[in-house]
């Protein structure tokens, strides 16, 4: 986590405030049209809280498949909601799909800083970063278990942030 000096004290920066910071950032240079076109919203993190406030229970092994991760708003969001709860996960494990080149450095450094918060909390955590397009890349995985079933052979996942596809 990077330490940002403020005032006279001094604040550490969250993973969900490093995610705002780093895809801002990153989309600085990107014209509207364009990230619009490559699908690249960034979720504010306010949203990105509202939206893991929204999953009923987070205990047990929990497994989070963030498909269009980004530099990991909602993933940061899910992780810092997660420890905010008075029962923790016996276990936390982040997989992350990212196809823009562009986010992948950032999306590590989020998920790097989730795992040390988890870490600090008592919070076994692991994490998976997938660059490339997880609807090709993730064809035999849909293929051989329902996303949603206990997970085989490593595979499977409690909770999801997805793409909507719909149009």
């Amino acid at each position: 986590m990077r330490r940002v000096e403020q005032d006279r004290y001094l604040a550490i920066e969250s993973p969900r405030m490093l995610a705002a910071r780093l895809g801002q950032e990153q989309c600085a240079d990107i014209d509207a049209a364009q990230r619009g076109k490559m699908g690249q919203f960034l979720t504010p993190p306010d949203v990105g809280t509202l939206l893991a406030q929204m999953f009923d229970s987070i205990v047990d092994d929990v497994t989070l498949l963030d498909s269009g991760a980004g530099v990991g708003a909602l993933t940061a969001a899910f992780v810092e909601e997660t420890l905010r709860r008075e029962q923790k996960p016996k276990s936390l494990h982040l997989t992350a799909w990212e196809v823009e080149d562009r986010f992948v450095p950032g999306l590590e450094q989020v998920l790097q800083a989730c795992v040390a918060i988890c870490r600090d909390a008592g919070v076994p955590t692991s994490y998976e970063l997938k660059h490339g397009d997880m609807l090709s890349e993730a064809v035999d995985q849909l293929e051989e278990a329902d996303l949603f079933k206990a997970p085989r052979k490593g595979r499977g996942f409690t909770h999801t942030f997805t793409l909507d596809f719909s149009g």
